[in-house]
C-alpha cells in the first residue's frame, strides 16, 4: 500500500522490483494486483545472483520496503550490503535491525516519509557514497569468514 501510495504521487519515478513475491508478506495477492497494475511500477521476479549487480548498477536509489511485521522485526535484509557496495543511496521501512546503520539509511515509517527520503537521495545521491562503500566492505563474505575462522582459532 506505502509502495503503491508513493507510486501514483510520483508518476515520474519508476519502480524496479526484483525477487519473488510472496503474496501472504504483502497484504495479500489484491494489493499486489493494483500494485502490479501502475504504469511506473515494474515486477522483473526472481534474478539470479550473478544478474543483481547489474541490475543494482542502474539503481538511483535502491529501495527496501517492507511491512512491519513480527518477522521483519527479526530479519536482516543481505540486499542491504550489496546496495551499500555500490554505493546507492537506500531507503528501508519495516526493519528495526536496520536502525544501527541510520548514519547510511534512511528509515522511513511512512509514504510520506519513505517519499521524502527518496527525493532526498535522488538530490544528494553522490553525498555519503564512500561511507557506504566503506561499510559494505567490513560485511564482505570475506571478512565474515575471516572473523569466523579467528573465532574458530580460539577455540583449538
Amino acid at each position: 500500500e506505502m509502495l503503491g501510495t508513493i507510486a501514483r504521487e510520483h508518476p515520474e519515478w519508476q519502480f524496479i522490483l526484483i525477487g519473488p513475491v510472496n503474496y501472504s508478506q504483502t497484504g495479500g495477492a489484491g494489493s499486489m494486483q493494483k500494485l502490479e497494475q501502475l504504469p511506473n511500477v515494474h515486477f522483473l521476479g526472481p534474478k539470479s545472483r550473478e544478474e543483481v549487480p547489474a541490475y543494482v548498477h542502474t539503481f538511483d536509489v535502491a529501495i527496501i520496503p517492507y511491512r512491519e511485521s513480527p518477522y521483519n522485526r527479526a530479519s536482516f535484509p543481505l540486499k542491504f550490503w550489496e546496495f551499500l557496495a555500490a554505493g546507492k543511496p537506500v531507503i528501508a521501512s519495516g526493519l528495526l535491525s536496520l536502525e544501527p546503520y541510520r548514519h547510511l539509511v534512511t528509515l522511513a515509517s511512512s509514504a510520506d516519509a519513505f517519499a521524502r527520503g527518496i527525493q532526498d537521495a535522488l538530490a544528494h545521491d553522490a553525498e555519503g557514497r564512500e561511507a557506504r562503500i566503506a561499510e559494505s566492505k567490513l560485511h564482505s563474505w570475506d571478512s565474515r569468514v575471516t572473523a569466523i575462522d579467528q573465532l574458530l582459532e580460539g577455540t583449538r
